[in-house]
């Protein structure tokens, strides 16, 4: 509020001596923090009490004299922390020096709004999609928001820019951020609302305590609001279906109207924009150089590594997974899923075409050690319904291949049906039918029989119909009606049933992938992709932790439990060790506490409970006992590297953040919560730790690279320049004296856009008369995925650690494109994903914004 009324960066300072110092980029006035503070106090609390705690307030910030504010502590060197203010500050001024004056983008002048959160907002440049058959429009504002960054081991802060193409609401439907012009105040107001999701209403002391400040009717007090959505005249005419004064950003939906992203072409704008305004700013970029001689193919197309395990490679895959007999059970309700699945089956073991007949069959291959079972499920076990776990469980007598074998490992390719909720299911009425999943609960039922799982969904038998509807012109209210379409030709339609069942064949196999993933089979595809650096024979060790989402419980004030966490470990090395072949997996987890194959691991986690509830001291110490056990209870007691999640372990271990990769030893370095294993003894510890950042709001967007190109026949050196990123860089930056370190940027190109011919947003941005025909589609932009390799052995070399880690993430384990995550990292979150309670530990559905989590 004092950013409002101020028009300048402002914010508060809580000390831990109790004391709290306002901190201003320009002297406050007076008056205008005295009128801050009363006002916001006569809004939260009834009568005489708010007025006297408001002129408390008042008179105490008026008789306050101001200081020159503190400088930045000199040990947040390169630390680029969220709680540095000076950061903040910096990034407050660079967005305000791009608001300055217009930039001319495809033709247009386009200006932009500062809001109270230091975001730009192109107000008056809204992009408006087709009237639909009431005459109304969908709309959306590009955003820009310059936040503080991250850069390996970059000494010097880092500031990130991303662009949002964000959709405006048109109801109040789950809103959860508006943005309000205000007649006379400097900036826009933007402000958290309140209330229930589905019954949201403005968040009232914020708005009332600016509208106030503008000369405005007061809001009703909150006292008088409970279970309302009352807005005073002025803002209730307002129709969010129309621009106007108070626009409401749309929450995350499936469906995009207007498409997503800023496209490539607008983030070079910004590049050269920066450069404009802040010559000095831009000249100091951190300095990538491409890593020759790794070759690292993104899509599938120039793989030469991929495909499915061939069938002569499943013995000795098995064997490194440590199972030594394998059973699917493919229990199946439709017919149609059957054929699916049993072609499926034919296709990756490699069997005859008229193997698997009939509704019941059985056949073995892969010498004899896999075991393929056809059951029709006839009473029920994997359908939506009124049945518990437990009672699933006990039907499961009826199915003499699901019973416990000495020496077999078990595991069900079930069929399941559709989701039985979508964005519209009331959210009573959602918590009843999670309740009779069949999908989650019979996965629960038979994990506790010790049965693995990995389920097919049922797919119509005919392709959506044409000319029915265009689905991307749903949303949370109104059917947009689209005209209606021409009845397709019968060539037409004969390519789109092709298409519909290459389709339905594509996920089963792509089912069956999965479980053979889950089981921990890794293929020597991947010991093959590190020809190029060669293989060390090390183990390589995956770390996941995820908070929980926490749920608010029934009682006054709206409390919250603690947030369980989930920890999970997988370890990964090639069986024949230097020499490559199929890889060894395992797995470990706080329930079982020792490391264990990687399937047996997978089950025994699936049948509890996810999620224990643990504090920061605790994982620290858990993660110890996980990597004290390695060289104990693996198979080969050899040097290990750590993979970890750098936005979910930055909190828990001091040595993973940004401030102790660049700056001075801190007096942390020999306590168990500076790195993963670090205070082990030399024999046990890791030789080294990679941080992993995968398309984090703190990485910057490439946007292209430049390479000196001889001319042979002039013998000139010229500058090219290259829009498309798929190779690996190297941060050119020098490391601290008490750390040998290296970071690398992995740029990913997004699959559906490396595969399109047309390319929205590569050469030209959404104000362009090019755009509108693809107004709807998304305008991709490269993401990256950072890796910085701490080396903790004398011979361990960090640069071999970050190019083996961007090959752990291009190869991926069960499918044909890039990964997010190194593989065994992955392979530890999809155990916790694959988990049947994961969906009930996530964020809650709608508490995400349209340009929230953007990954274009």
């Amino acid at each position: 509020m004092l950013r409002a009324v101020h028009g300048d960066w402002v914010r508060w300072l809580l000390h831990d001596d109790g004391t709290i110092r306002i901190v201003a980029r320009s002297q406050l006035d007076p008056e205008d923090l005295r009128d801050v503070l009363t006002f916001w106090a006569e809004a939260v609390l009834p009568g005489q009490q708010g007025e006297q705690l408001g002129r408390l307030l008042g008179d105490i910030a008026a008789d306050t004299n101001a200081v020159p504010g503190p400088a930045p502590l000199p040990a947040i060197r390169g630390g680029q922390t969220e709680h540095w203010w000076a950061a903040e500050l910096a990034a407050w001024n660079l967005a305000e020096q791009l608001a300055a004056s217009p930039w001319t983008l495809d033709g247009q002048e386009i200006t932009w709004r500062m809001d109270t959160h230091g975001v730009l907002n192109a107000w008056d440049h809204t992009i408006a999609g087709p009237p639909n058959r009431h005459g109304q429009r969908r709309y959306q504002m590009p955003r820009l928001s310059v936040s503080q960054g991250t850069s390996g081991h970059l000494p010097d802060p880092v500031l990130n820019i991303n662009a949002y193409a964000t959709l405006l609401a048109r109801s109040w439907y789950k809103v959860r951020t508006i943005t309000h012009d205000l007649p006379g105040l400097p900036l826009l107001l933007t402000a958290r609302t309140d209330g229930p999701r589905t019954a949201p209403r403005l968040n009232v002391p914020m708005v009332s305590v600016a509208r106030r400040l503008a000369g405005k009717a007061d809001l009703p007090r909150p006292w008088d609001l409970r279970g309302l959505s009352a807005l005073p005249d002025d803002l209730d005419t307002i129709s969010l279906t129309t621009l106007g004064s108070l626009r409401a950003i749309q929450p995350k939906t499936e469906s995009a109207p207007l498409g997503r992203g800023m496209g490539m072409e607008f983030y070079r704008q910004v590049e050269q924009r920066v450069a404009a305004v802040n010559p000095d700013l831009a000249a100091r970029q951190p300095h990538y150089v491409a890593v020759p001689k790794l070759p690292l193919p993104h899509v599938s197309g120039e793989r030469t590594h991929k495909g499915l395990i061939q069938p002569e490679d499943i013995p000795v895959t098995l064997d490194a997974a440590h199972i030594n007999n394998l059973r699917i059970v493919a229990l199946w309700s439709n017919d149609s899923v059957c054929a699916r699945m049993r072609q499926a089956l034919i296709t990756q073991f490699g069997l005859p075409t008229d193997a698997l007949t009939g509704p019941e069959t059985t056949h073995r291959c892969a010498d004899d050690r896999v075991e393929i079972v056809l059951r029709h499920d006839k009473h029920n076990i994997l359908a939506h319904g009124t049945m518990t776990a437990t009672q699933r469980r006990e039907l499961l007598h009826h199915h003499p291949e699901l019973q416990p074998r000495s020496g077999w490992t078990i595991s069900v390719f079930g069929e399941t049906q559709g989701a039985q909720t979508n964005a519209h299911t009331p959210h009573a009425q959602r918590e009843e039918l999670e309740q009779q999943d069949g999908k989650h609960l019979s996965q629960r039922a038979l994990a506790t029989h010790g049965v693995g799982t990995q389920y097919l969904q049922y797919m119509a038998e005919k392709p959506p119909a044409l000319g029915e509807r265009d689905s991307e012109e749903t949303d949370d209210e109104t059917l947009h009606s689209a005209k209606p379409k021409a009845k397709p030709s019968a060539q037409a339609e004969a390519r789109q049933r092709a298409a519909w069942q290459k389709q339905k064949q594509h996920t089963a196999l792509n089912a069956v992938r999965d479980l053979l993933r889950r089981h921990g089979l890794v293929d020597a595809r991947l010991s093959h992709a590190f020809a190029p650096i060669g293989l060390h024979g090390v183990w390589h060790i995956g770390m996941w932790l995820r908070r929980h989402a926490t749920r608010a419980t029934a009682g006054r004030g709206g409390t919250q439990q603690p947030a369980p966490v989930t920890l999970t470990f997988t370890a990964m090395r090639p069986a024949n060790g230097t020499d490559g072949g199929p890889w060894q997996t395992w797995a470990w987890s706080p329930r079982s506490a020792r490391w264990q194959p990687y399937a047996q691991a997978t089950t025994q986690l699936h049948a509890d409970d996810l999620g224990i509830p643990i504090d920061e001291e605790q994982i620290a110490q858990a993660a110890h006992n996980a990597l004290a056990a390695v060289r104990r209870q693996l198979p080969e007691p050899r040097p290990y590297i750590v993979y970890v999640d750098g936005d979910a372990t930055e909190r828990i271990w001091t040595g993973l953040r940004d401030l102790s990769l660049a700056g001075e030893q801190p007096p942390e370095l020999n306590t168990p919560r500076w790195l993963p294993g670090g205070t082990l003894p030399a024999t046990q510890r890791p030789i080294g730790v990679v941080r992993v950042l995968p398309n984090s709001q703190r990485l910057a967007r490439p946007v292209g690279t430049e390479r000196w190109v001889l001319d042979k026949s002039t013998g000139q050196w010229a500058k090219q320049t290259n829009h498309t990123v798929r190779i690996l860089f190297q941060l050119q930056a020098p490391g601290p004296d008490h750390l040998r370190i290296a970071s690398f940027a992995l740029p990913n190109i997004p699959k559906n856009y490396a595969e399109l011919k047309h390319r929205p947003g590569r050469d030209w941005t959404r104000w362009s008369t090019q755009a509108e025909d693809s107004l709807r589609k998304i305008f991709y932009a490269h993401t990256s995925t950072h890796f910085t390799a701490i080396a903790l052995d004398a011979d361990a070399d960090p640069v071999w650690m970050g190019k083996a880690a961007a090959i752990l993430t291009n190869q991926a384990a069960a499918w044909d494109y890039r990964q997010s995550l190194p593989t065994p990292l992955h392979l530890a979150r999809k155990m916790d994903e694959d988990h049947p309670h994961h969906r009930r530990s996530v964020e809650q559905e709608g508490a995400k914004e349209e340009d929230a989590a953007d990954p274009r």
